[in-house]
């Protein structure tokens, strides 16, 4: 890669904390597209955009990138190599969602929290109803429950984003986890929008737009 110049972020505007990209981020769609006419339109669009760059003084980057734009259309449209890609992704956004463990307190050098006759304050809605995730028995449902659980009171709005993609992830599991992961994504969205700016902000907007009508048709009986 060229020093100081990231393709990924300039042309597929993949930031590189999210680097590598999934399937999904490299061409633009949501995670777990299943509609064969979305995922292929979406690829010709992303390859017809970075083409134009092939002739200009980062080809070889261009081409790497048409490369493996290629290689992720092939794999979505492949409904067995699909198939595996999710469960490696279910897994991977799994890990990513256990929470880190606070180290032990040390006992010598930490004085006695004052006593209070105040309860605890309540959780925020982020974490949503979790407690029945957390019983589930689903290894992905559980890592979900406890990583909204472990944000903090006042969570920033990069915080908010990545959960608000964890619960779209949840949303293409069965009821009755569905109809609250698209409850909890669209509460994460709405609640970190007003925090962002430029291409975060638009992202995030248009994910609002696209969740607001499957929340509600998930509401019909």
């Amino acid at each position: 890669m060229s020093e100081g110049f990231d393709p990924y972020h300039r042309w597929l505007g993949i930031p590189p904390r999210d680097q590598p990209a999934s399937h999904y981020r490299l061409l633009g769609l949501v995670p777990f597209e299943d509609d064969a006419e979305v995922i292929r339109d979406a690829a010709e669009r992303q390859i017809a955009h970075v083409r134009r760059y092939a002739s200009g003084k980062h080809s070889d980057l261009s081409q790497r990138i048409l490369n493996e734009l290629a290689a992720a259309k092939g794999c979505l449209l492949d409904p067995p190599k699909k198939e595996l890609h999710d469960a490696q992704l279910r897994a991977e956004v799994a890990r990513e969602a256990q929470p880190v463990p606070a180290p032990p307190p040390d006992k010598m050098s930490m004085p006695a929290p004052p006593s209070s006759s105040k309860p605890p304050a309540a959780r925020t809605s982020y974490a949503g109803s979790s407690h029945g995730m957390l019983n589930s028995g689903d290894p992905a449902l559980k890592a979900l429950a406890e990583a909204a659980r472990a944000l903090p009171p006042s969570p920033a709005a990069g915080d908010m984003v990545k959960l608000g993609d964890l619960w779209r992830t949840a949303a293409a599991m069965e009821e009755p986890w569905r109809r609250l992961a698209l409850q909890r994504a669209l509460y994460c969205c709405e609640t970190a929008l007003p925090k962002l700016k430029g291409f975060p902000q638009t992202r995030v907007a248009r994910i609002i737009v696209e969740l607001k009508p499957a929340e509600t048709t998930r509401r019909k009986p």
